[in-house]
């Protein structure tokens, strides 16, 4: 699968079924874009919560185990 096909077909996901993309605000004060609005679908606005959920659980998992 090359990126055309990727970017051209809205992100979905069973907890996240709604391919409609709503306008998110990103406040990166310190960063390159600053204030910005983006359209993005709720799959792919929640994906970045889900991945530092995941990395914190196995972070803290590791370190229960190596004590």
């Amino acid at each position: 699968m090359n990126i055309e096909n990727i970017i051209s077909k809205p992100i979905t996901t069973p907890e996240y079924p709604d391919p409609t993309e709503a306008r998110r605000f990103i406040k990166d004060e310190d960063g390159f874009y600053g204030y910005d609005y983006v359209f993005l679908e709720d799959a792919t606005w929640n994906a970045p919560v889900h991945i530092a959920r995941m990395r914190i659980a196995r972070s803290m998992s590791f370190a229960a185990t190596s004590i």
